[in-house]
C-alpha cells in the first residue's frame, strides 16, 4: 500500500490538513481556521455530506508547477516544488481496505469508491495562497439548480481511476494571478473541451494577458482590465465578446444563454466593501431555475420588456476566487434607474453585500 497518503474525519479533523511539517511554508492551522476560502471549504463540503478525507502527499500539480518554474523557483525564499492533495467521500474510506482496492481492483469495489467520491482539494506549499486546483462535486439538484459549464474531470488515485463532474476552482495567487486572471482560468477548463484549444496555466495567462497592454507591473499582478482579459482570450484561439451592462440589458437571461450552451461566462461588478468600490471578477457556471416569475421585468423599460427565462432565475452558481466554488449570487431588483434593473447579493459566510454588474465577457 502506498505510504505517502493520511485519512482524516470530516468535520473534526478537517483543518488538520492544512499544516504540514515538511512544509517550511505550510499555512498555520490558526491561520487556516481564519481564511475565509477554507472556512468556505467548511462549510460546502457539510452540504455534500463530506465524511472522509484522504490526504495524498507529494503529488505534482501542472498549474502550481508552471507557476513554480516561472517564479516561486527564482525567489530567496526555499518554496517546495510539490503540493499536496486532499479527496473527499461520503463514506468512510477508513473502514475500507484500500489496499486490497488498489491492488486487485475489485470492480464492485472501485464502483462504490466512484459513487461516493466528491472530488479533490489541491494544496500548495505556499504560506498564504495554498488553494490550488479544485475539482468538487456540485449541488445536488433538486430539480432546480443546473450546472451546464461544468465538465468532467480524470482522477489518478494510486492507479485507480475516478471521474469528478465540476469546473476547477483555485483562490487567486496575488503575485502571479489575481482574480480576472482567475476566473479566466476557471473558464478556459471548460472552453478548451468544447472547442479543443489550450488550456493556459495562470501565470501563462497573466503574461498573454499583459503582452501588449501594461497598466501595471504583470508581476505581482494588481489585477486585469477588459481589453487585457480579451487579448488572453484571443491568445487561447477563441474570438471574445463584450457586453457592457446597461439600464436595459436583461442581465440575467444574457447570462443564462451562454450559461444553458455550456460556456462559462467572466462576469465583472462592482461592489462596496468597507466603504470603497470595488471591482471584481467571477466565472459564472451555473444558475437555479425556479417554477414561477421571481422578477417582474429584468429592464427599466417596461414597454419594451418580454417575458424572458431571466424572469424566473433566483441564483447564479459562481467561482469566486475570494471566496470559494460554485457561491451564490442571489439576483434582485436595483432601485438605481442608472444601472442594471437586477442586481446580485453576494452571499459569504456571515455577510452580504450588493454587486452592480458591469460587465459580461464570453
Amino acid at each position: 500500500m502506498p505510504s505517502g497518503y493520511t485519512i482524516f474525519k470530516y468535520p473534526e479533523d478537517f483543518f488538520q490538513i492544512f499544516p504540514d511539517k515538511d512544509y517550511s511554508q505550510s499555512i498555520s492551522k490558526s491561520n487556516a481556521e481564519e481564511k475565509e476560502q477554507i472556512q468556505y471549504l467548511f462549510r460546502y463540503l457539510k452540504e455534500i455530506k463530506c465524511v472522509s478525507i484522504l490526504m495524498e502527499k507529494n503529488y505534482v500539480d501542472h498549474d502550481y508547477l508552471d507557476d513554480y518554474a516561472n517564479y516561486y523557483a527564482k525567489c530567496f525564499t526555499d518554496y517546495k516544488r510539490f503540493c499536496r492533495r486532499a479527496h473527499f467521500w461520503s463514506i468512510d474510506v477508513s473502514e475500507l481496505d484500500l489496499e486490497k482496492i488498489i491492488v486487485e481492483k475489485n470492480a464492485g469495489e472501485l464502483e462504490n469508491l466512484q459513487e461516493c467520491y466528491l472530488g479533490f482539494l489541491t494544496l500548495k506549499p505556499l504560506p498564504n495562497t495554498v488553494i490550488g486546483r479544485t475539482v468538487i462535486k456540485t449541488y445536488d439538484n433538486e430539480g432546480k439548480r443546473h450546472f451546464p459549464a461544468t465538465t468532467y474531470y480524470d482522477v489518478n488515485l494510486f492507479g485507480v481511476e475516478l471521474k469528478a463532474k465540476s469546473l476547477a476552482f483555485q483562490e487567486q495567487d496575488k503575485v502571479l494571478a489575481a482574480c480576472a486572471t482567475t476566473a479566466l482560468w476557471s473558464s478556459f477548463q471548460k472552453t478548451s473541451r468544447l472547442f479543443q484549444t489550450h488550456t493556459p496555466t495562470p501565470v501563462d495567462i497573466t503574461s498573454k494577458a499583459t503582452k501588449y497592454i501594461q497598466t501595471t507591473r504583470p508581476v505581482p499582478s494588481q489585477g486585469l482590465i477588459v481589453e487585457q482579459i480579451c487579448y488572453a482570450i484571443s491568445e487561447v484561439g477563441l474570438t471574445p465578446e463584450v457586453q457592457q451592462i446597461r439600464k436595459d440589458t436583461p442581465i440575467n437571461s444574457l447570462i443564462y444563454s451562454y450559461v444553458n450552451m455550456g460556456i462559462p461566462v467572466i462576469l465583472g461588478y462592482a461592489a462596496e466593501r468597507n466603504g470603497k468600490i470595488l471591482l471584481h471578477a467571477v466565472t459564472v457556471c451555473g444558475y437555479r431555475l425556479e417554477s414561477d416569475t421571481q422578477h417582474d421585468t429584468e429592464i427599466w423599460t417596461p414597454q419594451l420588456d418580454i417575458n424572458l427565462i431571466g424572469r424566473r432565475i433566483s441564483e447564479f452558481y459562481v467561482h469566486d476566487d475570494t471566496l470559494g466554488p460554485f457561491s451564490r449570487l442571489k439576483s434582485a431588483k436595483h432601485n438605481n434607474p442608472e444601472c442594471s434593473k437586477i442586481k446580485f447579493i453576494r452571499e459569504a459566510l456571515d455577510s452580504t453585500c450588493d454587486c452592480i454588474p458591469t460587465v459580461v465577457i464570453v
